[in-house]
């Protein structure tokens, strides 16, 4: 059973508290509950399939909330969310993207997979993103960190940081020596920001360079440097940057400047939602041999990416990534979502060679670009569920809302100008936003013929279009 399945099928408790349930965890006077007891209790009802969890509607019964694809719990990733999964209330993507955001970084510049002149590499700019502040974002980042402690407690307290403020201040923490004598840093940075809110609040400021620093680290660009210090100016070369974020959706649909969305900076970004999966009150940790086990193997996995290689698709590969392109290409979301998920090839290529290295193949096969796709068909689901129906402008939006309250009805082209417009807008930006709706396949056009006169356009959203209209 995997575990998404284990967490639909799994009962629910009524009100009852596990103490009351389980006599035998209660920590009284006379008997105190080791640690190592809970665990192996949870151990115990996790593989019978039994673990239990109240339900509380703030974080359980969210309309429309992502629910993943299990071909996305793919190889070793898939098998870390499988042992901490049980012993967490973190959700399962938050566990998923927060480990491979870590080692995306750990691997460094090293492999690397080659899309129309362009090297993309296995660094990650991931935000999970809360409905609330209780989605257990932290929680995951924590056993994220602490299990890294034992695959790799070097690079984790030596190129993991937080404090994003400048772009001046991502280039200073990975930059070259000023002279011979000034020993070299290493190159990977992995910045952790547990309030990805404040982030969005620099961006808006004046004059700042962080935003285009990101920008050209995300995508791997061989110099970092800016000008603003004309006197002693600083550069990075070949650094190797990840992101990851922590936000509430409220925060980010507050902060999130459109100016950082349509200069691309948003859809460098995966962008996770994420909520606490289950009550946990005692706690609990993995058996510590299966967690020794896995940090072994992840770090020969690691050992043996770190060898700079071009990666390329073997034949099955080839013709999946074909299928997959072209369904992409028929995806066209309009306005602030669209700009928000114009980067789905290339994210989907980055995910596709960790799925290949932590598997240690030498070439990224079918089921490593399935679970890619899977992956950003969360985020997509993800962005569409924090940002709904927000569209390029005002325009848009007035127009959406004008034929959601004409229903079956529908709007002519002269009653949108007219009555939704008064005939102060430039027809040519109406059917622009027009254009943009159709082409999204959220607004449906008809052509109604008359007896006398000129045939007249119609609009429709789609969910109320009419099949039998006369056209």
């Amino acid at each position: 059973m995997n575990i998404i399945e284990m967490q639909k099928k799994t009962p629910l408790a009524k009100g009852d508290k596990l103490a009351k349930k389980e006599p035998h965890l209660e920590n009284t006077e006379n008997r105190v509950v080791s640690p190592e007891k809970i665990s192996q209790h949870i151990a115990k009802i996790a593989k019978e399939g039994e673990l239990k969890y109240s339900k509380l509607e703030d974080d359980f019964e969210i309309e429309d909330f992502p629910e993943p694809d299990p071909e996305v719990f793919h190889g070793l990733a898939g098998e870390f969310v499988k042992i901490f999964e049980p012993y967490t209330e973190a959700h399962p993507m938050a566990l998923l993207s927060h480990f491979l955001v870590f080692v995306g970084n750990n691997i460094g510049k090293g492999v690397y997979v080659y899309a129309d002149g362009a090297r993309h590499y296995a660094n990650l700019f991931v935000v999970n993103v809360g409905p609330t502040a209780r989605a257990r974002k932290g929680t995951a980042l924590a056993r994220v960190r602490n299990f890294y402690k034992i695959v790799d407690q070097k690079w984790l307290y030596s190129c993991v940081c937080s404090g994003l403020s400048s772009g001046e201040g991502i280039i200073e923490a990975v930059r070259d020596p000023m002279d011979d004598e000034e020993e070299p840093v290493d190159k990977r940075l992995l910045v952790i920001e547990s309030e990805f809110g404040s982030v969005l609040r620099i961006l808006r400021r004046e004059g700042n360079t962080l935003s285009p620093v990101l920008r050209d680290a995300w995508d791997g660009k061989e110099v970092l440097q800016t000008l603003t210090r004309k006197d002693n100016r600083i550069r990075a070369t070949n650094a190797h940057i990840s992101i990851v974020g922590h936000i509430t959706q409220a925060e980010l649909l507050n902060y999130l400047d459109r100016v950082e969305i349509f200069n691309g900076l948003g859809n460098r970004f995966l962008w996770v939602c994420v909520r606490r999966s289950k009550l946990l009150p005692h706690g609990g940790d993995p058996p510590t041999n299966e967690v020794n086990r896995l940090a072994q193997k992840v770090r020969r996995t690691i050992d043996m990416a770190k060898t700079p290689r071009r990666v390329e698709f073997s034949e099955d590969a080839l013709e999946a990534w074909g299928d997959i392109y072209y369904s992409l290409a028929q995806s066209n979301y309009p306005g602030l979502l669209g700009a928000l998920l114009d980067r789905a090839e290339a994210q989907i290529l980055r995910l596709a060679l960790l799925y290949a290295v932590l598997d240690q193949s030498s070439v990224i096969n079918a089921e490593h670009l399935f679970s890619a796709r899977a992956f950003w068909k969360y985020s997509e689901a993800s962005a569409r569920f924090v940002f709904g129906e927000t569209y390029t402008d005002e325009i848009t939006e007035r127009l959406l809302s004008a034929l959601k309250k004409a229903a079956q009805d529908g709007l002519t082209f002269t009653e949108v100008y007219k009555n939704i417009f008064q005939c102060n807008v430039n027809q040519k930006r109406i059917k622009h936003a027009v254009k943009e709706l159709m082409q999204a396949g959220i607004v449906k056009r008809v052509v109604e013929k008359r007896p006398v006169g000129r045939p007249v356009q119609r609009l429709f959203l789609s969910s109320y279009y009419v099949k039998n209209v006369k056209t």
